[in-house]
């Protein structure tokens, strides 16, 4: 019984970081539960939400992506799944305590210096 929950938490998370956009009916029918119980599960089972464990593994994207690629910020939320500016920058600074654009500024100047 615990292999089966074992089995179903990891399809879960290995579908997390595969960082494609997905539902929480997707996510909770990958787990085999209803959503609600999935939620429920999920939060015992981690200790924060799953909206905010997506969240964190998004901003961890986009915090790596904007120091290893010069894609624009825009297309970075779109392929990381964020649909609102507002909300991600919030979270962004909350997270880094710095915004998106002085992130990837200060890492190009830091890089420059050291050449």
């Amino acid at each position: 019984y615990a292999k089966d929950y074992q089995a179903q938490y990891k399809k879960v998370l290995d579908q997390i970081q595969e960082n494609q956009p997905i539902s929480l009916s997707q996510i909770a029918n990958i787990a085999c539960f209803q959503e609600e119980y999935f939620c429920h599960f999920f939060k015992k089972n981690m200790g924060v939400t799953y909206f905010q464990y997506l969240n964190e593994i998004r901003l961890s994207h986009i915090y790596h992506d904007l120091t290893s690629t010069d894609i624009p910020l825009k297309e970075l939320l779109e392929r990381h799944g964020f649909t609102n500016y507002k909300l991600f920058r919030r979270m962004f600074y909350e997270q880094f305590h710095t915004t998106p654009g002085e992130y990837r500024k200060s890492y190009t100047t830091s890089d420059l210096e050291t050449d």
